[in-house]
């Protein structure tokens, strides 16, 4: 018999591609649980992807890149409250 666990954060899936603004990225209603100015920093360090300029004051960025730090960041662990667990067993 084998169990396989899989964690899911699909209500903070983006569709495919295109580009996500900074309130979609980040808590409450996003999935980066940081304020507005420790991301800033973490762009200007290079932590977090850098955004995309689409008009004077619009600001965005890649969902790719997006959805990447996402699955590199330690916030999809078993302990997360945002992920759903979803355990399947097999025989």
């Amino acid at each position: 018999m084998t169990t396989h666990t899989n964690f899911s954060c699909s209500p903070y899936a983006f569709a495919g591609r295109g580009f996500v603004r900074l309130r979609d990225i980040l808590a409450p209603t996003g999935p980066i649980p940081v304020s507005r100015s420790s991301w800033w920093a973490g762009v200007k360090a290079g932590k977090y992807p850098s955004s995309v300029k689409l008009g004077p004051r619009t600001t965005a960025w890649r969902v790719e890149d997006i959805e990447r730090l996402i699955n590199e960041l330690p916030l999809h662990s078993a302990g997360d409250t945002q992920c759903v667990k979803d355990t399947h067993t097999r025989k």
